[in-house]
């Protein structure tokens, strides 16, 4: 069935409350999607253990259309105020995801806000309507308060260290930007190149360069179906962008072969191509399979296209990374979280760009 889709009205309650926008289908029904968040405790405190409940509903009853998007129901980015404080979570990490669940069209999260002060909550999840995405602000109270944000920094190398993930592409922590800074002799550099200037309103790429003690990391691993998630705020902190990598030179293993783009590839000398053809009967377009064997091909992955699960555990690439292009909406200072996988290590770093 298809559905002619608009937004007739956005209400939006920042904090604890609701966001409600309508969609109009073509057969004239109006679908009214309200998302509520609620807290336990309702007064967050630093320090102190909270859940999360995100409800969906449609004129009060369960919105029970969502749709995974990158292997999860939904995404929740948490970043504080003075950007120094970063999360992504989903209901998967806590908790199995039922049919109940879905009827229910309640999903929940665990988390732990470190210090007190004001944290963005940016929700992102899929339906047959499109994306539903939105954003919360949330206050902290208590105490240790969070750093004042400080004067912007635009280096663009950093050091970090890798978080031990706590199961498949899984960390329920906070992560705090001076935590995860590294002496650069030790872990990951991250190296980021841009455009120059950087101009609102124009189409503009990142590229990240990832090395570990100072040799290039060549097999990086697929983090939630794609190669990387990557966060933008502005400075008025009013927006979350939640965009993706492209893996600029995927290595596809052939057994313990590898094929790189840019590399010579030869087919082994004890398979023969009868026996690669048995191999791959059943297959659309045999020849250009074959072909693919031949010749490598650099395959990209970008924000509407997951990494096929058959091939997360035989894909690593390396050690540039891509954004999909990316309009920045104004001028200013904005602040950038990406995301990445190397191994069992999760790699979070943070930079600030100036855009004209």
């Amino acid at each position: 069935m298809k559905f002619s889709i608009g937004i007739l009205s956005i209400i939006l309650l920042l904090g604890i409350g609701a966001y409600l926008f309508q969609i109009e289908k073509s057969n004239g029904k109006i679908i009214s999607i309200a998302t509520t968040l609620e807290t336990i405790p309702k007064t967050l405190s630093a320090g102190i253990p909270a859940k999360l409940h995100i409800k969906f509903e449609d004129k009060k009853e369960p919105f029970q259309d969502l749709h995974k998007d990158h292997g999860r129901i939904l995404h929740a980015l948490i970043i504080s105020e003075n950007f120094d404080i970063f999360a992504h979570l989903h209901p998967e990490d806590f908790a199995i995801i039922t049919e109940d669940t879905k009827k229910n069209g309640v999903y929940s999260l665990d988390f732990t806000f470190p210090r007190a002060g004001n944290y963005m909550l940016s929700i992102n999840t899929q339906s047959e309507f499109g994306e539903i995405h939105k954003n919360f602000l949330v206050t902290v109270a208590g105490s240790p308060t969070m750093e004042p944000l400080g004067d912007p920094d635009f280096q663009k190398e950093t050091c970090v260290r890798g978080y031990t993930e706590e199961g498949p592409d899984r960390y329920i922590h906070p992560i705090l930007y001076n935590d995860a800074q590294e002496d650069c002799t030790e872990e990951y550099t991250i190296s980021l190149t841009t455009e120059s200037p950087l101009v609102s309103g124009k189409p503009t790429t990142l590229t990240y360069e990832i090395t570990q003690n100072g040799s290039l990391v060549k097999d990086l691993n697929p983090f939630l179906g794609t190669a990387a998630h990557i966060v933008i705020i502005p400075e008025s902190f009013d927006e979350v962008f939640h965009i993706h990598g492209i893996a600029e030179n995927r290595h596809l293993n052939h057994e313990n072969d590898e094929v790189k783009p840019g590399e010579e590839s030869e087919i082994p000398e004890e398979e023969s191509l009868d026996e690669l053809e048995k191999e791959l009967q059943g297959l659309e377009n045999l020849e250009g399979e074959l072909e693919m064997l031949r010749i490598p091909i650099p395959i990209a992955y970008a924000h509407d296209e997951e990494i096929p699960e058959e091939t997360l555990s035989t894909s690593t690439f390396g050690p540039v990374i891509q954004s999909e292009p990316f309009i920045f909406p104004k001028s200013g200072i904005y602040y950038v979280w990406a995301q990445m996988k190397h191994q069992k290590n999760i790699i979070n770093s943070r930079f600030i760009l100036n855009i004209e």
